[in-house]
């Protein structure tokens, strides 16, 4: 199951450990972050934007949380395009060296 905008910023907010009253002095009472969080009601961008900017989200990492990347996926996306690069240019040894040394 798709997990909504809410939730996924849900997520990010009990995993940095921040608690409903820090979101709460940013002008969301609890009551309506969680409708928010439940689907009930919409938010408007200014008030989920708020919320990432206290959370220090980036529109671009809720895009890899929704689309189930993580740091370390990026990682190894940006070895394996080292890796091509190598191949392309036909140097075996730097792809048995990255290898080597990435184990």
């Amino acid at each position: 199951m798709l997990k909504t905008i809410g939730q996924m910023i849900n997520d990010v907010r009990r995993e940095k450990q921040i608690s409903l009253a820090k979101i709460a002095v940013l002008g969301i009472s609890k009551s309506r972050y969680y409708r928010f969080i439940d689907g009930e009601i919409d938010m408007p961008l200014f008030d989920i934007m708020t919320i990432m900017d206290a959370l220090t989200l980036s529109f671009a990492k809720l895009a890899n949380r929704a689309s189930g990347l993580d740091d370390l996926d990026t990682d190894l996306r940006r070895l394996i395009f080292a890796y091509a690069l190598a191949l392309r240019e036909g140097n075996i040894t730097q792809i048995k060296m990255k290898l080597f040394f990435s184990v």
